[in-house]
């Protein structure tokens, strides 16, 4: 496994920011669907925001709690069902 450098919460709420517009035009879709839309969930993995609390050994990024809570405000000022 490669030994890459992991993202700080900045650039993972950076890549959420890049991600926005995409993320805030599947809002309807979810409310109706009463589920994340297959878009949404593709954006937030590329972000990142699926791999912060997994091991480095595994792959992840190991975030502490307070990088959680940053990236989840970040995705709520989007959609709060994205928090």
């Amino acid at each position: 496994m490669a030994d890459t450098e992991s993202p700080t919460e900045e650039e993972i709420i950076q890549r959420i920011r890049k991600t926005e517009e995409l993320l805030r035009g599947r809002t309807d879709w979810s409310e109706e669907n009463r589920r994340l839309h297959e878009d949404s969930v593709e954006a937030l993995a590329e972000a990142g925001v699926f791999r912060m609390r997994v091991a480095a050994r595994h792959g992840g990024y190991e975030s502490g709690a307070r990088a959680m809570v940053s990236v989840a405000s970040a995705l709520a000022r989007v959609d709060g069902s994205l928090a």
